[in-house]
């Protein structure tokens, strides 16, 4: 007989387990304190060990093999906590608001801006990870910037800063064109645009801005309405028809559906 190093308890070298006879001279723990298939390859203690009753946590069925025997939904949840906090914890240790435009409202839009990019040891995901001490060091090394300001400042670094673009219009950059090379496909592209956006809804005959270049129609209830093949009582000559007949009458007299009706009168705003 073996005696577990754990639990001081004796356990045979062979046992059969789900119908096969086991071998057990090579281990140093019983099988309750080191459960077969568990593939334990690490030193247990007299506290510590493969918990098989259960997450410790949350109480739910759990192998045990992750956490000493957390559950992985609770160990993830756990993680998530710890960088929540020590994001908080280091948006607060570096004065808690923006450097440049005094945004505090909230800690996900924080950044961490080095100020010399040859000392970046770590971004904050590996960051996140290490001890506070660690965290503090590389803090120490960067100013607290929001995520707009973070991304302006590193416009520098993109070939488009040398464009004078900001705060101009479409039509502004098209007619100005200050640019190296000619894009001749995208400039003409740009002004067949300016071309289409001001339109004129066929349905309903009123002027509109268009967001896409080919839309036709200023909404998409012109766009369906436009589409129907039966032709269409007006809202008034509609009103009088509810008023005098069945739903199903007026979809006979149209050849469509009483549910079509229906629907013709909630597009007017005829009924709820």
């Amino acid at each position: 007989m073996k005696i577990c190093k754990r639990c001081d308890a004796e356990f045979p070298s062979w046992v059969k387990i789900d119908g096969k006879r086991r071998n057990l001279g090579n281990r140093s723990y019983c099988l309750e304190c080191s459960p077969w298939g568990k593939h334990n390859t690490k030193t247990l203690t007299k506290d510590q060990g493969f918990k098989s009753d259960g997450c410790r946590n949350c109480g739910e069925a759990t192998d045990g093999t992750h956490r000493s025997g957390w559950c992985k939904p609770c160990a993830s949840r756990y993680d998530r906590e710890r960088w929540v906090l020590k994001k908080i914890l280091a948006v607060q240790y570096k004065g808690g608001e923006c450097k440049k435009c005094g945004y505090n409202k909230h800690y996900s839009i924080m950044h961490f801006h080095h100020l010399d990019p040859s000392t970046k040891d770590y971004t904050w995901n590996k960051l996140r990870q290490k001890s506070w001490d660690d965290i503090k060091a590389e803090l120490d090394k960067c100013s607290l910037l929001c995520s707009r300001c973070h991304g302006e400042t590193h416009i520098e670094d993109h070939i488009y800063a040398a464009l004078d673009l900001d705060g101009k219009t479409l039509e502004e950059i098209v007619a100005e064109g200050e640019f190296i090379f000619e894009h001749k496909p995208l400039k003409k592209i740009m002004a067949e645009s300016l071309e289409k956006r001001l339109m004129v809804c066929p349905q309903c005959e009123k002027e509109f801005a268009s967001k896409r270049c080919g839309g036709s129609y200023c909404s998409p209830d012109c766009s369906q309405l436009a589409q129907h093949r039966a032709d269409r009582p007006s809202a008034e000559e509609l009103q009088k028809m509810i008023d005098e007949m069945s739903w199903v009458a007026i979809g006979r007299k149209y050849k469509v559906s009483d549910n079509a009706i229906r629907k013709w009168a909630r597009q007017y705003g005829l009924i709820e």
